[in-house]
């Protein structure tokens, strides 16, 4: 699989400037992915999302998404649910993670630097959820 291309498609980030400052305040964000193949292109399209929703004492909300589009080598359409589910994630998660620490840092606030995630594991324990 080859990646022709990363980017930046949405970044909507809003300050909230009654926020109080609390010691132990922990951050976590919604993360949400997917992804489309077009099967006579041999190419998959694959989203990562991440979701701050407002709330009265956070220092700030976004929705921060970062797409990439990646082409099919012979044979790969074999493990097209592996490449869809886990592969094309784990690529893309590290460019919404250093987005996320970036903006949030300028902020002015506390960074969110989002943990690292296992998408080998989601996906297993999203198909146990299936059967």
């Amino acid at each position: 699989m080859l990646v022709s291309d990363v980017r930046l498609l949405n970044c909507e980030f809003k300050t909230n400037y009654e926020y109080a400052e609390t010691e132990n305040l922990e951050l976590s964000a919604q993360i949400d992915f997917g992804s489309k193949f077009e099967e006579d292109k041999k190419i998959i399209t694959g989203k990562i999302k991440a979701i701050v929703l407002a709330a009265q004492n956070l220092p700030y909300n976004f929705e921060i998404e970062v797409g990439g589009k990646f082409e099919l080598e012979e044979g790969e359409e074999t493990r097209l649910k592996q490449l869809c589910t886990t592969n094309i994630p784990a690529i893309l998660f590290p460019y919404l993670r250093e987005t996320i620490a970036d903006i949030t840092r300028r902020s002015g606030n506390q960074a969110l630097h989002l943990s690292t995630m296992n998408f080998q594991a989601l996906s297993e324990a999203s198909e146990e959820n299936i059967k």
